[in-house]
């Protein structure tokens, strides 16, 4: 992979068609029915704040439907915030389950509307015999509730999130817009957490949970470095430096380790293919040296994270590897079917607290078998190889959101094995079918893409110096 390539600016638009209104205004939106739930109740005006929750969901639903990567993004960051009490109490529902009926909706419409069927990679292939070992696999699991509830979940909402971007996201405008609305969801749970600097405990999004703080920064840390900072000049990246470290604060301040490794390595991944922004991580380095201390990360988040130096295995894996060992244990007694979907939860000493074990390699293993497993991991290999490819390849037409898909590849991949389970890994679900996706765009118009006109004004041309 050659390194120090600087982005062209073949492809590029104003940042005003790159961040639509239509995005800024949804994110209103979503904060100020945030504000109208917390803040009517008080007042007790419980009828003004139905019907202002109605038309804040009704507002929200057009702009969804409208706008088909923000219901894509929203669908798999939305168990980042649901469990907040003022959450539930500004929306009465399920707020997955809304946003899954949403995007069931815009796909049939999309379908109905279509003289085509939608385009699948031939790697979907390999989710065949996953699908079916999950639904075989209910036969003999141990737990046959936890493994329907299980299976019902990857079959329907994680596989939502692997279908819908191939029916949705059917330009590359509509593929940004999941970026960018990535970035905007990064930028929201980092702020709704900045209030609690200065305490004891490690900073946690509206859902509570640390580790969602994490991967929402991390996310949108990765998108930063890797598609929005290399396409604009220096003055201009200046301006995205409060967003950037916005989501740094939040991510150290959540003391999540794993979102901090993914984070980091996203970062060295931009600087080794864009030179140009070696002078911003130098910037960040220095007033991070210099502000980390001063803005009141909670001493808990560093004593989390100085514990990836801990010469202790059990204290590096907080105990994980434990669970993975069990794991490894039931995939060896049973490797050829597995203890079936939902089964490795009633092996578990604590299934409440520790229903999974923190990899997604050795879950699939433990529940699925051996050729669940090794159609997984044939399928996480197709989607780096296809994802390498294009990054490989300088003239491909969207060589710089192959970056971005790269980058969230290598993300989405240290979370998944060593946090989460089947379906809190959604996004990664997500993130393998992208380089499959970029590049049917980019053979469906070619010269679509290729034709609009750069801006120097806004986006380095040439060698991409500063």
């Amino acid at each position: 992979m050659a390194s120090h390539i600087s982005y062209t600016n073949t492809g590029s638009k104003r940042l005003t068609e790159k961040l639509p209104w239509a995005l800024v205004f949804t994110v209103a939106a979503l904060v100020a029915a945030a504000a109208i739930g917390i803040a009517l109740p008080v007042l007790g005006l419980a009828k003004l704040r139905l019907a202002l929750v109605a038309v804040a969901a009704l507002i929200g639903a057009a702009m969804l439907f409208v706008h088909p990567g923000l219901a894509i993004a929203f669908f798999v960051f939305a168990g980042m915030v649901k469990g907040n009490p003022d959450v539930a109490a500004v929306v009465p529902f399920d707020l997955t389950m809304a946003l899954a009926a949403s995007l069931l909706l815009a796909c049939a419409v999309k379908l109905l509307r279509s003289d085509h069927l939608p385009f699948f990679p031939r790697a979907y292939v390999l989710y065949v015999p996953i699908s079916l070992l999950v639904i075989a696999s209910l036969l003999y699991t141990p737990d046959m509730g936890a493994g329907i509830a299980k299976a019902e979940r990857f079959l329907i909402l994680t596989g939502l999130a692997v279908v819908c971007p191939f029916i949705l996201l059917d330009t590359p405008r509509k593929l940004r817009m999941f970026f960018y609305a990535t970035v905007c969801f990064g930028i929201f749970m980092s702020a709704e957490s900045w209030s609690g600097l200065g305490g004891w405990e490690r900073l946690a999004p509206p859902g509570g949970l640390t580790i969602q703080l994490g991967d929402s920064a991390g996310m949108g840390i990765a998108i930063v470095w890797s598609l929005i900072l290399p396409r604009l000049s220096f003055r201009y990246r200046l301006l995205f430096y409060p967003v950037v470290g916005m989501l740094f604060i939040a991510l150290i301040g959540s003391g999540s380790r794993g979102p901090a490794i993914g984070a980091v390595c996203c970062v060295l991944f931009a600087l080794w293919h864009f030179r140009q922004l070696w002078l911003d991580a130098v910037i960040f380095a220095v007033g991070g040296v210099y502000g980390i201390a001063r803005v009141g990360i909670p001493t808990a988040a560093f004593d989390y994270l100085a514990t990836l130096a801990s010469k202790d295995p059990h204290d590096a894996f907080s105990g994980r590897d434990d669970l993975m060992a069990l794991a490894w244990r039931l995939f060896r007694e049973h490797p050829l079917l597995g203890v079936g979907i939902g089964g490795y939860s009633f092996y578990s000493p604590d299934p409440t607290n520790n229903g999974f074990p923190h990899n997604l390699f050795l879950e699939i293993a433990a529940e699925l078998g051996f050729v669940a497993l090794i159609a997984f991991a044939a399928l996480v290999l197709w989607a780096f190889w296809e994802a390498v490819r294009q990054l490989r390849d300088h003239k491909f037409p969207l060589w710089s959101e192959s970056t971005a898909v790269l980058a969230l590849l290598i993300f989405g991949f240290l979370q998944m094995i060593k946090s989460g389970d089947m379906n809190d890994n959604r996004s990664m679900w997500l993130f393998m079918g992208l380089p499959f996706l970029l590049r049917h765009l980019a053979n469906k118009a070619p010269v679509q893409t290729q034709a609009t006109s750069p801006l120097p004004s806004l986006v380095q041309s040439g060698q991409g110096r500063d």
